[in-house]
């Protein structure tokens, strides 16, 4: 099978995945509450209609599409408990950089196009009882991503190399957040996540660490948050009320300790990148592509620009409010 014709069934896949799960998610949110007004109220079924377009229907319509390519299967290797931890921290450096990025983006198109970019997820995930945050986003959602995005992309794009299949799962990862808040850092940490699955071959790895990544950066700062109650606090100290601080001020030491040591792994995983930058060896593949050829198959195959199209749908979906 060509590179063409692999990327444009790839392409393909993607919109499809793409489509199905806005789709069905906006046509689930329009529907159901001129039939029962105040059911979405009820969290679980926002989380159904939320994520179930994309678990039931989409992702096993995509896999079904890219199941028709060929794979290549990766030789497997242990991750020794210090690799893993190492490379957590240099996770974490990677998602600073990626968010540090993110925010001087959005910052600049804000103030240029007067159109707010930021997409604030901390806000999102406080507004939900913690029990759905650690399930969705600490369980269900790492293994799911893991599987699509590593397992079933970088297995069917290695044939071109370690860097094609690594860096065009991590792209379209990034993408499919469709917010240009996620999408600098999710991208850079997809990077490492392809890298972890390609060295090792095996999606446990990948997916353990995208779990522990989720629990300490983003289920663990919303539940200091939802102790702290951290919107009245603000509300409260715009008023000149104080009170509130000292009250729950074991919560903000501990929420303030909690970034410390984010920043503080953050730090030494960015020397630990310095120090081990030569280990990232990336090999060629059977059928090996440079940068201007990958380049060439993403902006010139028919379903890859049905795919870039429905992205930037996404992107203004999310800056709309739709």
């Amino acid at each position: 099978m060509s590179e063409k014709a692999i990327f444009n069934r790839l392409g393909l896949a993607m919109f499809v995945y793409l489509v199905l799960w806005v789709g069905l998610q906006l046509v689930l949110a329009t529907l159901i509450p001129v039939v029962a007004p105040n059911a979405l109220e009820q969290e679980w079924l926002y989380w159904l209609v939320v994520m179930g377009p994309m678990y039931f229907v989409a992702l096993p319509v995509a896999v079904k599409l890219l199941k028709k390519l060929p794979t290549r299967k990766l030789y497997e290797h242990k991750l020794h408990k210090g690799h893993f931890v190492q490379i957590y921290l240099m996770t974490v450096a990677l998602m600073l950089i990626g968010n540090i990025i993110g925010i001087i983006i959005t910052t600049i198109l804000t103030n240029v196009t007067g159109v707010d970019f930021a997409v604030s997820i901390t806000e999102s995930i406080f507004e939900y009882k913690l029990i759905w945050v650690l399930l969705i986003t600490v369980i269900i959602a790492p293994i799911v991503e893991e599987f699509l995005f590593r397992k079933v992309l970088i297995d069917r794009l290695i044939v071109f190399g370690d860097g094609v299949a690594i860096v065009v799962s991590a792209l379209m990862f990034g993408l499919t957040h469709g917010n240009l808040t996620q999408l600098f850092y999710t991208t850079l940490i997809g990077l490492m996540f392809g890298f972890v699955y390609v060295r090792t071959g095996k999606l446990k790895y990948s997916v353990g660490l995208h779990m522990l990544f989720n629990f300490l950066g983003g289920f663990v700062p919303a539940a200091f948050m939802k102790r702290m109650d951290i919107f009245e606090m603000q509300e409260s100290l715009l008023y000149g009320d104080f009170s509130v601080v000292f009250e729950r001020i074991g919560s903000l030491l501990g929420f303030v300790g909690y970034e410390m040591a984010i920043w503080g792994c953050g730090i030494a995983g960015f020397v630990l990148l310095i120090i081990n930058r030569k280990k990232f060896l990336l090999y060629q593949g059977e059928l090996p592509l440079s940068r201007g050829e990958v380049a060439k198959q993403f902006f010139t195959t028919p379903c890859m620009w049905l795919w870039i199209i429905a992205t930037v749908a996404l992107f203004v979906i999310n800056v709309v409010g739709i």
